[in-house]
């Protein structure tokens, strides 16, 4: 249940797409997801098992006014380790999403080997940097992490502490291991394939393209191919 898989809902102006969960950690863990109205970023979550009273989350962007966006990125805290709990979509003027389960790791040990974050900037089309729009990244075998995109388009996403796909331990990869980027913005999207030698910082990401960034790719880029 907390592999890294991009997931994609049907398109509608009712529902959230592209819901995914992310940044797992022994006490707290992130629901990412698109919307293609405007809405504020709420989730419901509660600790599964023993009746419990939902708690609500909003996006971590809304530090003083609640803001409806196209992209949401609502991250839920102080949780208990290796505990499974239930995380509702149910921002207002969208239906409710069905239950999500989430199981958060158990606590390790600081790792030996902190990986250096992954960082860049994000551009429209038009070269302009996007401002509503978030970005998920994960390797083959880890967990998927994600940050939101700050109001100048500069992401970055911390790896020192990234797991492999079920928690169990730390992940390193290795020099050839492809790390998949992947930009969700308002109405667009763009990917990256990478390696950690190659992705701090990535060169500017411009929404609407495809890049290859690992040695053999030779940093090309190309259009992206529009998910059905």
């Amino acid at each position: 249940e907390n592999a890294p898989k991009f997931l994609a809902q049907a398109n509608s102006t009712t529902t959230a797409q592209n819901v995914n969960v992310a940044n797992i950690t022994d006490n707290n863990f992130t629901v990412v997801w698109t919307t293609d109205v405007p809405v504020i970023g709420n989730v419901q979550y509660q600790k599964q098992g023993l009746f419990t009273w939902p708690k609500s989350a909003y996006d971590v962007r809304d530090i003083s006014n609640r803001i409806p966006r196209y992209t949401h990125f609502v991250q839920v805290t102080d949780l208990e380790p290796s505990t499974a709990y239930t995380a509702k979509i149910t921002s207002p003027g969208i239906a409710a999403s069905d239950g999500i389960n989430i199981k958060t790791f158990a606590q390790l040990s600081t790792p030996q080997q902190p990986l250096d974050p992954t960082f860049g900037t994000l551009v429209d089309r038009n070269d302009n940097p996007v401002t509503d729009a978030v970005v998920l990244t994960s390797f083959g075998q880890s967990q998927m992490l994600a940050a939101a995109v700050d109001d100048d388009g500069n992401w970055i996403i911390p790896l020192g502490s990234l797991r492999t796909t079920d928690g169990a331990r730390f992940f390193v990869p290795s020099a050839t291991d492809e790390e998949t980027v992947l930009f969700l913005g308002k109405s667009d999207q763009a990917m990256a394939v990478t390696t950690v030698d190659n992705d701090s910082p990535l060169p500017t990401i411009r929404l609407g393209e495809r890049y290859n960034l690992t040695k053999n790719g030779k940093s090309s880029a190309g259009p992206i191919i529009a998910q059905a």
